[in-house]
């Protein structure tokens, strides 16, 4: 036995033991920031309690002996968001007794359905349910025949059915496990991979801590990712097996589609690729598990995590990021976006997004992991050496972190408008203060055709869209003071390249820098007051820069107005002013190209772009800031 050894050796960051582990009785505590790595067997038994409020790796076999009633593992809730107790076992080892694992719930969410991963072999939805703290557990049984039940939402336990899109009431005795069949609950087997709810409507879990426990699932997984896609005739379209409407609860983030389309029934028109290959899963360790090496990129495009996220710390600190889910991309041989969405914790939950061409995704030992890696906030995980720049611009009220959103320069993403590897924010709740991005033109001006995006990961062309604006949309639900940081990717650092931020209603334009951090008031949402522009800015000349010119230009006279000189070769000339939401706000039809033309710019937009068209069909087109 060598227990006094562990105890001695807990106030070092590193304990490594090479041979077996065996505690007879007594209190053995791990703590917090600490590693006890066991090559070994590692065994607690005779009423033995092994505290783990840190990290213990084990390799060989794992056994909590239940002959004494009064034995446990306990992986401990340190009273912290971000520490906790973690068990890693090998997935070649056997393992056999109960650990028992804390978690303190998360706030249930409009459903009232908390996301959940379970990281037990064998144990039962009753099991499951009465460990979360429901006292009263319903199981509700619906037929699965397209008709809307509404009491069905009151069952204690449902899983999300992957191919049906639809969550499947459990039944009491439904085992979740490797080795379980496929019940009538669901067409898909209950398994430690799957992303599971638990009802906390009628009893109140939220923030709960409870102790769940059972069997660790410590073996090898694979996620079944076999390809399907939303059949479009207007029953299954419109609604599941339950006879609810997709729409209501569908979301796919890799898409761009307007939701406000989904309120009603019908059948609606199908966006491509909408919900096809949108896979949830759940993390099945009692460790935190890493994504990255299984998801390579390319056939998984994107990953989401929608839970959670009040558990993140930015950048090490203490500032919380509050009610966002994190998304991620791949883009070219790199994850773009968010690092935090390929890095679950234990109990957490995350969602992918496939090409459909491939079947299964492995998870095992390389997954597992003690860390979580903040070392890059705006993060570029490459795995090639394609270059990609990024800015991460963060919100923040009262040192809160509210929102985020990106924006990487590639020359790999298109010129403009909507790429594949783009991602978006979902729901717009009007009572969050949220920032976004829209989708741009190639002119520099806003897609009407995609006016309703709320762009979360902008792709933008590094080569052709410089100097050009990407709205910084600021939707605001609580006015006040507020902060915008801008944190940049090791590609951008590293680089002589450069974003730059404006606040046009200030006339403040300054680059973004690692240390970047603009203080503001803002008392409503506008759509053209922040925006951000890559490798430059748009300039506006002075008249006395002004002379004859070869090419058609816009310049500031000294009354502070704004003209058009036009080139030596031009007669007359078509006219063309727009709003940076792509707006048509002013036109004049064969103007006189002689003289220098006035452009009546009134009201309080700041940012234009002019157009003008000679007779004989040359075009010049000029974004102008009015301060």
């Amino acid at each position: 036995m060598k227990k006094n050894l562990l105890i001695a050796a807990l106030v070092l960051p590193l304990l490594t033991v090479s041979a077996q582990w065996t505690q007879t009785g007594g209190t053995v505590s791990v703590q917090p920031n600490t590693l006890h790595y066991m090559s070994g067997t590692y065994e607690v038994k005779g009423g033995g309690q092994a505290i783990n409020k840190g990290n213990v790796n084990v390799q060989g076999q794992f056994t909590i002996d239940e002959t004494n009633p009064n034995t446990e593992f306990r992986n401990v809730w340190n009273n912290s968001k971000i520490s906790y107790g973690q068990l890693i076992i090998n997935e070649n080892s056997l393992a056999t007794g109960t650990v028992i694992a804390e978690y303190k719930n998360t706030p249930h969410t409009q459903f009232f359905k908390q996301s959940f991963a379970v990281p037990f072999d064998g144990i039962s939805a009753l099991e499951l349910a009465t460990q979360a703290g429901l006292q009263n557990p319903q199981w509700i049984t619906h037929p699965r025949n397209f008709t809307y039940m509404s009491s069905r939402w009151e069952n204690a336990i449902n899983m999300w059915e992957n191919s049906q899109f639809a969550s499947a009431n459990m039944k009491a005795d439904d085992i979740i496990g490797m080795n379980n069949n496929t019940s009538s609950s669901s067409s898909e087997p209950f398994l430690p991979t799957s992303s599971y709810r638990i009802n906390q409507r009628l009893e109140g879990l939220d923030t709960r801590l409870s102790e769940y426990q059972g069997k660790p699932a410590n073996m090898a997984h694979s996620l079944d990712v076999t390809p399907f896609a939303i059949d479009p005739s207007s029953t299954n379209y419109t609604r599941n097996i339950y006879g609810e409407m997709l729409g209501t609860y569908l979301k796919d983030p890799f898409v761009n589609i307007n939701y406000t389309s989904w309120t009603t029934p019908g059948i609606v028109n199908i966006p491509t690729d909408f919900g096809n290959n949108l896979f949830s899963f759940g993390n099945p360790y009692t460790s935190n598990l890493d994504l990255r090496p299984s998801l390579t990129g390319g056939p998984v495009t994107g990953v989401i995590q929608y839970m959670g996220a009040d558990f993140i710390v930015d950048q090490g600190s203490n500032i919380l990021v509050a009610d966002a889910p994190f998304k991620a991309t791949w883009d070219n041989g790199a994850w773009i976006g968010d690092l935090e969405a390929l890095e679950v914790r234990p109990f957490h939950t995350f969602s992918i997004k496939t090409d459909g061409t491939i079947n299964s995704i492995p998870l095992g030992n390389a997954n597992k992991t003690f860390d979580l890696d903040y070392n890059a906030p705006a993060f570029v995980d490459r795995t090639t050496t394609n270059q990609l720049f990024q800015v991460k611009m963060q919100l923040f009220k009262n040192d809160l972190a509210l929102s985020r959103a990106y924006i990487v320069a590639s020359n790999s993403f298109e010129a403009a408008a909507q790429a594949g590897n783009e991602a978006y924010v979902l729901d717009a709740n009007p009572n969050t203060n949220i920032i976004y991005t829209l989708q741009e033109n190639e002119d520099g001006t806003v897609s009407q055709e995609l006016i309703n995006s709320r762009v979360y990961i902008n792709g933008i062309n590094k080569d052709s869209y410089v100097a050009k604006p990407i709205m910084l949309v600021h939707q605001v639900a609580n006015p006040g003071q507020f902060t915008l940081k801008g944190i940049l990717s090791n590609d951008l650092i590293n680089s002589s390249n450069q974003f730059f931020f404006e606040d046009a209603e200030e006339g403040f334009i300054q680059n973004i820098t690692e240390d970047f951090e603009y203080t503001f008031t803002a008392n409503e949402t506008t759509t053209d007051r922040f925006r951000i522009y890559w490798n430059g800015t748009p300039e506006v000349l002075n008249v006395s820069d002004v002379t004859a010119v070869a090419k058609t230009l816009v310049y500031k006279n000294v009354d502070d107005t704004f003209k058009v000189r036009f080139a030596e070769n031009w007669n007359k000339a078509d006219i063309f002013v727009y709003n940076v939401m792509g707006q048509l706000v002013h036109s004049a039809k064969s103007v006189d190209a002689s003289i220098d033309y006035t452009l009546p710019l009134k009201g309080h937009t700041s940012a234009y772009i002019v157009k003008a068209v000679s007779d004989k069909g040359e075009v010049a087109t000029q974004k102008i800031i009015k301060k």
